[in-house]
């Protein structure tokens, strides 16, 4: 809003104090071994620990961390760490090599794969303003960062982000504007942001993505415009002092904190006031952060705790954002199990927008404002509420009982009737709000497992198909045996016999019939009425481009839904039912086409001026895949879109302009596209000339 004072409503959600336990109870070391690309220790290897504190779910993503231990991997390659109750991030960086890192978090099982130190690749290109020309003197810095296959399920994705990436990786512009991050690590995808005087990064697309960069690549062009700024006070509720000292940040209501840019937190000034500069025009939700322990000094007024956003505006100043605090009061809360009553330990409890985390005798205790209070908390099941009035002048105790995650156990066992020692037992979700996560055990000498049904996130709101169908399979890898049971209500026991499996196979080659060895393999099967994944990251193929999945169930239906490598396109496929009533099915070998053409035009409107902040997106068979989403960019000032990295082929263009939507066939390497909105474009009845390959 223009040079005018505003009173916004913050949202709550968006405002939260973090608080911390008192001397909780650690678990387990977290350990981890560094190896080399050849799968050799890495010794002496620098490791720094940065612990966050989540709120329930996958909150820790909108803390910034702290870094909590600093230690030096020995000759074996291998570090501890002391994890925190929410998450620890490891960052591990040896002169030489790329800087890796690894995330454990407390709502997940623990990984046993290495940190692997690869060879240096770079991130490196130019920053351009809304005129196209160089800005010198910008920082770059990577907001996001993710090592391999970054469209497996969120909850196994291992992410680098805040102020960890930005001291990882981040550079500043030449004379010429442009960058170079050396340190980047092989397969790897990342974010990037710039900070320029008055500028702020313009995003690519109107759906693009937070990792839209692949390590190695050297011709990157980050666009700038003209950024907008947010001025605000924060005063007591009551009174209207000023509050110095308290942190205050924007997060993007749709993008989230780390999907375009971070910033760093501001801090109120004597006066309360505060100014946050260059931030990218969009709507925001704005977070507050006060200071104090074991419980912050002041909490966000009941007045301020409803629905709310500031909206930034190119070249305009947002005035007139107000915050209001009070005292509230304290609030003690213990959490324990249903079963025996007996106190959880280190799990967060949230209320009014604020986290805090139970201690050795299960309680937790923080400040909320006074009024009726919802509380709520979970460990690795179903989340459990409570809610209470809090009134000045004492100390509120609320009580939560836990309700334990659901467990399977059973025997599996072979043709024979034999037990099975050292089977591989999996549990497969349906689609549905709250499915367990997917789960592993292996079977004990007497072909005994156990399973138990964690959730490491709840769904509020399911707008999506629903397949409640679950499933179990077991497998004996070295006999090729399989078993699957499907069901909706999950059994508390449940026996498995192992039936002749089917092995599926196949390899990956480039035009020229040569292995790609990089390629990656995202193998789904049809569960109830859903596709669902196989494994929760794709499999690798091995040195001779080949890939094997042994003993699988027969008679189910299989997909390939992404095979993919670097710098090539992609391929899917499937295989029927009826098809895998046997022991062996070899797929037709896979070829994929170099992604080594460009693909660019200009977008025009129905008077045939250039359309500038267009959306174009492209797809097509056997171009490269990004999960589900299509390649995206957006149309610069004089209406030019273009793409890097197409392949040879037929493609989709669509292009978007406020509504207005127009798509058209193309050919990879074609360079001169013109499109005008809101005109159905004909394919041409002959190819044009193509494009020549980029080298």
């Amino acid at each position: 809003m223009k040079n005018s004072l505003i009173q916004v409503l913050i949202l709550a959600l968006a405002l939260p104090s973090l608080t911390r336990a008192a001397n909780p109870t650690p678990p387990p070391y977290y350990t981890a071994a560094v190896v080399d690309d050849q799968g050799r220790p890495v010794a002496g290897a620098m490791v720094d620990a940065y612990v966050y504190q989540p709120s329930e779910g996958w909150g820790y993503r909108d803390r910034e961390p702290e870094l909590a231990q600093r230690t030096v991997t020995g000759s074996n390659g291998v570090f501890s760490l002391l994890p925190s109750p929410g998450a620890t991030l490891a960052v591990v960086k040896k002169p030489g090599l790329a800087t890796a890192w690894k995330t454990w978090s407390s709502l997940l099982e623990n990984s046993s794969d290495p940190v692997i130190l690869t060879p240096s690749t770079p991130l490196a290109g130019i920053v351009l303003d809304e005129s196209n020309h160089p800005v010198p003197g910008a920082e770059v810095w990577v907001t996001q960062a993710i090592i391999g296959n970054q469209y497996g399920r969120e909850e196994q994705a291992n992410e680098l982000f805040g102020a960890p990436a930005r001291e990882s990786f981040s550079t500043k512009t030449g004379a010429d504007g442009r960058f170079r991050i050396p340190n980047f690590p092989a397969a790897g995808h990342a974010g990037l942001a710039v900070k320029a005087a008055g500028k702020a990064l313009r995003p690519s697309g109107e759906y693009a993505m937070t990792r839209e960069h692949q390590s190695g690549d050297d011709d990157i062009q980050l666009r700038v415009a003209p950024a907008g700024a947010v001025e605000g006070k924060v005063t007591v509720e009551d009174t209207g002092q000023p509050l110095a000292g308290i942190k205050i940040k924007l997060e993007g209501s749709k993008s989230g904190l780390y999907g375009s840019e971070y910033r760093d937190t501001i801090e109120s000034a004597e006066d309360g006031s505060f100014r946050i500069p260059d931030v990218q025009p969009g709507e925001y939700n704005v977070r507050a952060i006060f200071p104090g322990q074991p419980v912050p000094d002041w909490v966000l007024s009941t007045a301020k705790l409803q629905n709310g956003q500031v909206t930034v505006v190119a070249g305009e100043t947002t005035r007139g954002l107000e915050i209001q605090a009070s005292k509230g009061a304290i609030v003690q809360v213990s959490v324990v199990m249903t079963n025996d009553l007996s106190p959880v330990v280190g799990v967060p409890v949230s209320a009014a927008g604020s986290t805090a985390y139970t201690g050795i005798n299960g309680m937790a205790m923080f400040r909320v404002p006074l009024g009726r209070n919802y509380f709520s908390t979970r460990k690795d099941s179903t989340s459990q509420s409570r809610e209470a009035d809090v009134e000045a002048g004492h100390i509120t105790n609320v009580w939560i009982q836990l309700i334990p995650p659901p467990t399977i156990t059973g025997t599996v066992r072979d043709p024979s009737g034999a037990p099975v020692p050292g089977a591989l037992v999996s549990y497969h979700p349906g689609h549905s709000p709250n499915a367990p996560d997917a789960a592993e055990a292996t079977t004990d000498k007497n072909g005994r497992y156990e399973i138990i049904l964690k959730l490491s996130r709840e769904d509020m709101e399911w707008d999506g198909p629903i397949s409640e169908t679950n499933c179990i399979v077991a497998r004996d890898l070295g006999r090729n045996l399989a078993a699957i049971h499907d069901f909706v209500e999950i059994p508390a026991k449940l026996d498995l016999d192992l039936q002749p499996g089917i092995t599926l196979s196949g390899s990956v080659k480039d035009t020229n019939g040569a292995p790609i060895t990089n390629a990656t393999v995202d193998l789904h099967f049809l569960l109830g009425n859903m596709v669902a994944p196989w494994a929760s990251r794709p499999a690798k193929v091995n040195a001779q481009g080949s890939f094997s999945f042994p003993a699988m169930p027969q008679g189910r239906q299989y997909f390939i839904y992404q095979l993919t490598a670097k710098g090539y396109g992609s391929a899917s496929t499937d295989i029927k039912a009826t098809d895998t009533k046997t022991n062996h099915h070899e797929f037709p070998t896979f070829v994929l086409k170099r992604a080594d053409r460009k693909l660019a035009g200009q977008i025009l409107d129905l008077g045939g001026k250039p359309v500038s902040g267009a959306t174009v997106r492209f797809n097509g068979q056997g171009q490269p895949q990004f999960g589900w989403q299509q390649l995206e960019t957006k149309t610069d000032s004089q209406g030019h879109f273009a793409f890097d990295k197409v392949c040879e082929g037929v493609v989709n263009i669509y292009a978007n302009w406020n509504n207005v939507r127009t798509n058209i066939l193309a050919y990879g390497g074609d360079t001169n596209i013109l499109i005008k909105l809101g005109v159905t474009n004909a394919f041409p009845a002959a190819p044009p000339l193509r494009g020549s390959p980029i080298h």
